[in-house]
């Protein structure tokens, strides 16, 4: 797979506009933007991590953390997905006589309003005596054991007290910015990255006017407009895969 360093795009730069190395920090600068920026918009730069659940059931945040994208535990060669809760969950540690982080108490196991898993209770409430499910089983899952909430101000990601895993999955956007394989630049995102090198550079310079500082500026989004169209791979075969998802068996009273 054919990927691209920040250092090699801008040198790029610098002999497209026959400038000397001197000029290298500077559009290093605007070039360590322009990559921040479409890593958030539209490079989508993913990174997938196991991370270890502390004894108070959180998970430290990757430094290069910008937002999640999917969490979860494996199974096998799948991911099973918690989801995000952010109404309820206590922000607040808890700490014991010590002085030492704690876990909070499993509120819902405590109080009984957990799912049944008797296999009896199933087949004497939700089956009939053909084996056929009689539906109705409405809000049956309280929905928060398999939650998270993202802690910014902790810097950590905290799981529901019931987790039982030792690691969790974290598939995650990052800036670009750290020293990794999976920051590499894709060949897509060079001349875009360019373009912007060029209009910051006019932009803040006196030696050009306003209309070529406006020319840099709409070649610049002329580009960013290009890389977006290649980016999006969706074809007609997605759409019909999308469509088919959305019909299927289910169970009805």
């Amino acid at each position: 797979m054919k990927l691209y360093t920040l250092d090699k795009i801008v040198r790029s730069a610098l002999t497209d506009k026959a400038y000397p190395m001197h000029w290298y920090l500077q559009f290093l600068h605007y070039g360590v933007d322009a990559l921040r920026m479409l890593n958030f918009d539209v490079l989508q730069n993913v990174k997938s991590v196991r991370l270890p659940v502390n004894s108070y059931k959180a998970v430290t945040l990757p430094c290069d953390f910008v937002d999640y994208i999917r969490v979860g535990n494996e199974v096998g060669q799948y991911i099973y997905p918690h989801g995000e809760k952010r109404d309820s969950f206590n922000r607040l540690n808890k700490f014991d006589s010590n002085g030492n982080k704690i876990a909070y108490g499993d509120i819902e196991a405590a109080n009984g309003i957990l799912p049944n898993d008797w296999e009896g209770f199933w087949y004497t409430n939700y089956l009939n005596d053909k084996g056929e499910h009689l539906g109705r089983i409405f809000n049956n899952f309280s929905g928060t054991r398999d939650s998270f909430v993202i802690l910014r101000e902790r810097g950590e990601m905290q799981l529901d007290t019931s987790y039982i895993g030792t690691e969790i999955v974290l598939d995650y956007v990052t800036d670009g910015l750290t020293t990794s394989a999976s920051n590499a630049i894709h060949p897509y995102a060079i001349d875009c990255i360019k373009a912007y090198i060029f209009y910051k550079m006019k932009e803040h310079s006196r030696a050009y006017n306003m209309g070529e500082r406006q020319m840099a500026r709409e070649e610049f989004y002329n580009q960013l407009r290009i890389l977006k169209a290649r980016m999006n791979s969706i074809d007609i075969n997605d759409i019909r895969r999308s469509l088919d998802r959305g019909y299927g068996p289910t169970i009805k009273n």
